[in-house]
C-alpha cells in the first residue's frame, strides 16, 4: 500500500492490476487506531489498557470489557470514531 512500492510495481509491471488484500487494509487501520490511542494517552497523561479490546469483536466482549472501552471512548471520542 506504500506509494513507493505501488510506483515501483507500475514501472516494472505496467500491465499488472494492483490489488491490496483485506488483511493489509485492516492491519493498516488497526495500526492507525493504535497510533491515535497512544498519542492521545501521552498528550492527556491518561492510560487505558484497551489495545487488545479494540481488536476483539464487539459481540465477544464481556460486560467488564465493554465498560473499559466505554471509559476510553468517553475520555477520547476520537478513538471511538476511529
Amino acid at each position: 500500500m506504500d506509494t513507493f512500492y505501488l510506483g515501483l510495481a507500475r514501472e516494472i509491471f505496467p500491465k499488472a492490476h494492483i490489488v491490496i488484500d483485506h488483511y493489509h487494509v485492516i492491519a493498516w487501520g488497526v495500526k492507525l487506531l493504535n497510533e491515535i490511542r497512544t498519542s492521545l494517552q501521552v498528550v492527556h497523561r491518561k492510560k487505558f489498557d484497551v489495545k487488545h479490546l479494540l481488536s476483539k469483536p464487539s459481540h465477544k466482549l464481556s460486560p467488564t470489557e465493554l465498560s473499559k472501552l466505554q471509559s476510553c471512548f468517553e475520555a477520547f471520542p476520537e478513538v471511538k470514531r476511529a
